[in-house]
């Protein structure tokens, strides 16, 4: 697709576990999406294949911030309001990503691929363990 790197799947690992059963969940998906990315710049998917790939984003943020911010309401998370507009920006940057998809934007994947890495790292495994933890 986009470069000739070979991109590799990621693995959940149980200590990236938050303790809350349908919060892991949440993440196990994320990590399936990103995963069905890889495949793609791996082996040059076309556009049926990607616009899944924003479609099942777009679904997991609607559903999973949700939930997500409605358990953390419940626990009185003091940063909820910080949290919510992180998700805000997820969303905005998913929309951006796949509009720069549809015109066409030859380095979409691979810059959504690094955000989705950032994403990971920095949002589920900093931000909401912190949120789990209160």
């Amino acid at each position: 697709m986009e470069e000739n790197k070979k991109y590799i799947h990621r693995i959940w690992a149980d200590i990236n576990s938050t303790g809350i059963d349908s919060i892991d969940n949440h993440h196990k998906k994320y990590i399936e999406v990103i995963n069905n990315l890889v495949d793609i710049l791996n082996n040059d998917k076309e556009t049926a294949e990607v616009l899944d790939v924003f479609h099942k984003l777009l679904y997991y943020a609607e559903t999973y911030f949700l939930d997500e911010e409605l358990l953390y309401q419940r626990n009185n998370y003091a940063d909820l309001t910080k949290h919510k507009q992180e998700h805000k920006d997820f969303i905005a940057e998913i929309n951006h990503f796949r509009d720069d998809y549809q015109e066409k934007e030859n380095t979409v994947c691979v810059r959504m691929m690094k955000y989705l890495d950032i994403w990971y790292k920095n949002h589920i495994l900093i931000e909401d363990i912190k949120a789990v933890k209160g």
